[in-house]
């Protein structure tokens, strides 16, 4: 799911309400993308909110995920550090790709020029939510292979680490065998 400006709906609840929306199902697995974290870097650059409002947030972003960790659900936060030089790759990208115009935004060259600002607010983020129930994996991401190297083998240790089992058969196999055989 991803995680846009919050709607006139969602501001109208506690920040983390559209996330706990979201949320999967009991032996599902949910991505998100620019999720609560976003209601912590925006406001620390913006100043749309109080000081005191957003760094509360950190308390409560960890607490959440305690909780969520609590309960059994594993938390991988990940990411994808791309650095300046190759998000200006991107961006010149979009522009001489014209399957890629839907993804170039004019307010992204604006938040570019608060380049220092975001690292800043995002280290800060880092530290304040890192924590052994829910701990930030910080992939280096100018060379996607790579990436997607790392991301996978992070989903495929936590998903080992998990000690999955197929659940049992609730038949008598030889029984549906000789169902299916005297058809």
């Amino acid at each position: 799911h991803g995680f846009g400006k919050p709607t006139e709906e969602e501001l109208a609840h506690d920040f983390l309400w559209r996330v706990k929306r979201e949320l999967p199902q009991p032996g599902w697995i949910a991505v998100f993308d620019r999720s609560h974290y976003e209601d912590v870097v925006m406001p620390h650059i913006y100043g749309t909110y109080p000081e005191d409002v957003w760094r509360a947030r950190y308390d409560e972003i960890n607490r959440f995920e305690r909780e969520l960790a609590t309960d059994g659900c594993t938390i991988l936060k990940i990411f994808l550090v791309v650095g300046r030089d190759e998000q200006k790759r991107h961006f010149l990208g979009r522009l001489d790709d014209p399957t890629k115009f839907w993804k170039f935004d004019e307010s992204d060259l604006d938040a570019r020029e608060r380049w220092d600002e975001y690292m800043a607010a995002w280290q800060e983020v880092f530290e304040k939510t890192s924590t052994p129930a829910a701990p930030w994996y910080l992939v280096p991401a100018d060379n996607r292979w790579y990436a997607r190297a790392v991301v996978s083998e992070l989903l495929r240790t936590a998903l080992k680490n998990m000690n999955l089992t197929w659940p049992p058969l609730e038949v008598d196999p030889d029984a549906v065998r000789r169902r299916l055989e005297a058809e």
